[in-house]
């Protein structure tokens, strides 16, 4: 741990940083509009480091406070026709009402069938409340397209890490 110790003989800078990082993927295809529900696990190669994030219906809790980054890899593929797909990561610091933190998306603007498609999201969360500030991913637009999950190929997979406090 580093940091400069000041009169009161506490350090400024990174107190009580703890390691934390998980890694989650999607194990079934969905093409459907609305939130991910269901079919999430953790890389069992990988794993975490720390607790880990803690996961019930689709909605992922943090461990502990801080600033956490999230680093989501979609892969997308269009079953037919033209079809465009977004990919939301929502977000809650009430438990309650989501709201739009970061958004990724793609498609196919032809009507031949679009090989798989991979988008990306990364962005940062302070996490003031552990028992308040939640986030779940979101897929709208959906008419035509499929994110890929599969339970031995991590197509759709995200890593959340503990960067320190806030």
């Amino acid at each position: 741990m580093s940091g400069i110790v000041n009169s009161e003989g506490s350090r400024s800078g990174v107190i009580g940083i703890t390691e934390e990082a998980d890694s989650w993927h999607l194990t079934a295809d969905n093409s459907s509009d609305g939130d991910i529900t269901s079919n999430w696990a953790r890389r069992d190669w990988y794993g975490q480091i720390g607790t880990g994030l803690s996961e019930s219906s689709g909605i992922f809790s943090f461990p502990s406070t801080g600033v956490w980054l999230i680093h989501m890899q979609g892969m997308f593929t269009v079953r037919s026709g033209t079809d465009y797909y977004d990919l939301n990561l929502l977000f809650t610091s009430n438990d309650s009402s989501y709201i739009a933190l970061a958004t990724a998306g793609g498609g196919n603007a032809t009507t031949d069938i679009s090989p798989n498609n991979n988008i990306s999201i990364v962005s940062m969360l302070d996490v003031t409340d552990i028992t308040n500030v939640k986030f779940k991913w979101n897929l709208s637009s959906m008419a035509n397209s499929t994110l890929l999950g599969d339970t031995t190929f991590y197509y759709t997979r995200f890593i959340a890490t503990r960067l320190g406090a806030t």
